[in-house]
């Protein structure tokens, strides 16, 4: 779930999943989720046995770049949560707070 309490509106909802923080190579997995609605939920397919780490921004401009901009509200990635993986059974569930610009991280 994404929680943002912010007056921000933005045409996407980008959220990019990493195996490392701070991230090394290519996302794992990248959604993006158009016009979203807050609280937002969402699901991302991953291979098992692993724990991911995860990018969340509102893509102000909508240009889905890949890449969060300072202007952008979004989750503090030094504090977001992970998700490891199982390999039998579903992820726990992880709760993302956004928050507007600046940031301070």
């Amino acid at each position: 779930v994404v929680n943002y309490r912010g007056s921000k509106k933005g045409p996407q909802l980008a959220i990019v999943l990493h195996d490392s923080e701070p991230p090394m190579g290519p996302p794992l997995g990248v959604k993006r989720i158009s016009d979203p609605k807050f609280p937002q939920r969402f699901d991302m397919d991953a291979p098992v046995g692993r724990t991911y780490y995860y990018r969340v921004w509102i893509d102000m401009d909508g240009a889905g770049s890949g890449v969060d901009k300072t202007t952008d509200p979004m989750a503090n990635p030094k504090t977001s949560p992970s998700s490891t993986v199982p390999s039998s059974g579903a992820a726990t569930p992880v709760v993302l707070e956004l928050t507007d610009p600046p940031h301070s991280w």
